[in-house]
């Protein structure tokens, strides 16, 4: 199996989203449509509803020996949406973590020397130099 570039399978993870996302409120709506709920009358307008001798109301043994996909796919969907989301959110933490700009800032902060007040980089997290410049910190070791 050959391996697949990170940014060309998120690309096309990206154009799936993209795809999804225009046709999500469409299929929201059919999965609550498609819903099957229990029975709350004889199927008349205006009728009651009608109970057996248990007190259910009668035709739901058919709703409940079957399986509703649509219930299934979405609780799944739910899942699957809330699961990309952390993952998204990971990736941006990740990549904004480790971005190249990200990290030359971090590595040039730097303070003024404290003998001749020249600006030196990095100065301010190295406990060797103690904020002085490489000039100065030679002259007081000497």
């Amino acid at each position: 199996m050959t391996p697949t570039n990170p940014t060309t399978t998120l690309k096309k993870s990206i154009h799936l989203l993209t795809l999804t996302l225009s046709q999500l409120t469409d299929t929201l709506h059919e999965l609550h449509l498609n819903h099957n709920g229990f029975p709350t009358s004889s199927g008349t307008e205006g009728a009651t509803p009608t109970l057996n001798e248990a007190g259910k109301p009668n035709g739901l043994d058919r709703y409940l020996n079957q399986p509703d996909p649509a219930a299934q796919d979405l609780a799944t969907l739910t899942t699957t949406i809330q699961r990309t989301h952390t993952n998204a959110l990971e990736l941006h933490r990740i990549t904004t973590q480790w971005t190249t700009p990200t990290r030359r800032k971090e590595t040039t902060r730097g303070t003024d020397c404290l003998a001749c007040a020249r600006y030196v980089p990095n100065t301010d997290t190295d406990r060797i130099r103690a904020g002085l410049c490489i000039a100065c910190h030679r002259s007081w070791t000497r």
